[in-house]
């Protein structure tokens, strides 16, 4: 078998490959980052809509709304309703969620996307939603 010298890369020819590659992951890195941002604050939503439904339940019963603190949703007055591993999701833990001043009529449900999530860079802030579904991003969040 005879090798051929002109045969295999040059190196010009590995760094255009090698720069290419660069400039495609230069584009493609912060559209993935942002896609996960999207999914984490869609987890958080979803996950204020469970509670929102638990709240409405238990006002039909009580004619009240109730504040539960992060981490009592097993023990707390909305366990019958929703289950703390219910809010358990793959980016962030129940203990993110809280419902304050759910007292009376009105109802301020929150999510802390700050606190220790379950993934690492969980920096987002807050999303909050009212007892009427109507959403509330804190600084920061681009919806």
């Amino acid at each position: 078998m005879h090798l051929d010298k002109n045969s295999g890369f040059t190196l010009i020819e590995i760094i255009i490959v090698v720069m290419i590659i660069g400039i495609l992951a230069a584009i493609a890195i912060p559209m993935m980052q942002s896609n996960t941002n999207k999914a984490k604050i869609s987890e958080a939503i979803a996950s204020l809509g469970s509670i929102r439904s638990a709240e409405r339940l238990y006002f039909i019963e009580s004619n009240r709304y109730i504040s539960v603190d992060m981490g009592q949703w097993a023990s707390g007055p909305l366990s019958s309703y929703i289950k703390g591993t219910d809010l358990d999701g793959q980016y962030f833990p129940n203990t993110c969620y809280n419902v304050n001043n759910g007292t009376g009529s009105t109802l301020n449900i929150r999510c802390n996307m700050n606190a220790s999530g379950k993934k690492a860079s969980n920096t987002l802030g807050t999303v909050s939603m009212d007892q009427r579904g109507n959403i509330t991003y804190g600084s920061g969040i681009n919806s």
